[in-house]
């Protein structure tokens, strides 16, 4: 699990936006060259409130990134390799039925193509639900209010 310190930016109805500097220990992380985190100076976080922090407070994020990372594989991964299966099925019926392989095959691919994300769609909702994959705000560091270390669980 990565641990980052961000500043919150601004507070919705039950979560905050917080921002999140890269930290030097992104250079020696087994995820960098995966990670979002690498390709900025910074981004936002949409994390829970679940300690009450206010704008311009300092606060503890955790990210669960090995499951992360296997979520990310699976959408890059997924839609590709049903496209290739899906055209090299359609190839198959095609010229078993006699038919143009080319525009079946096409089709084919991207019909599963279509289905992947379909189904990566689902699982998003699915796992959102869950909220296993979502950062957590474990502290509030330092509060802008004069709220030293107050609201840590």
């Amino acid at each position: 699990m990565a641990t980052e310190i961000g500043v919150i930016e601004e507070v919705r109805n039950r979560t905050v936006l917080v921002r999140v500097k890269r930290q030097s220990g992104c250079e020696h992380c087994e995820h960098r060259g995966i990670c979002e985190m690498e390709s900025q100076d910074e981004n936002r976080l949409e994390v829970p409130n679940d300690l009450q922090a206010r704008v311009d407070d300092r606060v503890e994020i955790h990210i669960p990134t090995r499951s992360l990372v296997k979520l990310s594989m699976l959408v890059y991964v997924l839609p590709v390799l049903a496209m290739i299966l899906g055209a090299y099925a359609g190839s198959q019926w095609a010229e078993a039925h006699h038919l143009r392989p080319t525009a079946l095959s096409m089709m084919a691919g991207g019909g599963a193509f279509a289905l992947a994300f379909f189904f990566l769609r689902r699982l998003d909702r699915a796992e959102r639900r869950k909220g296993h994959y979502r950062p957590r705000m474990r502290r509030i560091l330092f509060s802008a209010k004069g709220r030293p270390d107050g609201g840590n669980k």
